[in-house]
């Protein structure tokens, strides 16, 4: 349980950071896949993270290095994938209503 709690490393290597990236880039795809399934924003966001947590969790108990950093880089991409998802709804949404107006 120690180990879910430990700080960053301070050497930053590239391939520390390439793997972190991952993490980003995996949960990014996983926020867009569910709003594809289920459009609901804040839900997807909401299992997301849930799943962000319980994988790391889960992780301590299979020989692996859970960590709370991990959670907060695949809340990264997380919160990228929302970012994207609202400003596309707003970008369609002001479309749509100047094709209505013209």
């Amino acid at each position: 349980m120690k180990d879910l709690l430990q700080p960053l490393p301070a050497n930053l290597s590239t391939a520390f950071l390439l793997r972190k990236a991952g993490h980003a880039f995996v949960f990014f795809i996983f926020t867009m896949a569910l709003y594809l399934v289920h459009p609901s924003v804040s839900l997807n966001v909401l299992y997301s993270f849930v799943y962000a947590v319980i994988t790391e969790f889960l992780q301590l108990f299979f020989m692996r290095d859970g960590r709370l950093f991990d959670v907060a880089f695949d809340s990264l991409g997380i919160f990228t994938a929302v970012l994207l998802i609202v400003i596309g709804r707003r970008f369609l949404k002001i479309n749509n209503e100047m094709k209505i107006n013209t």
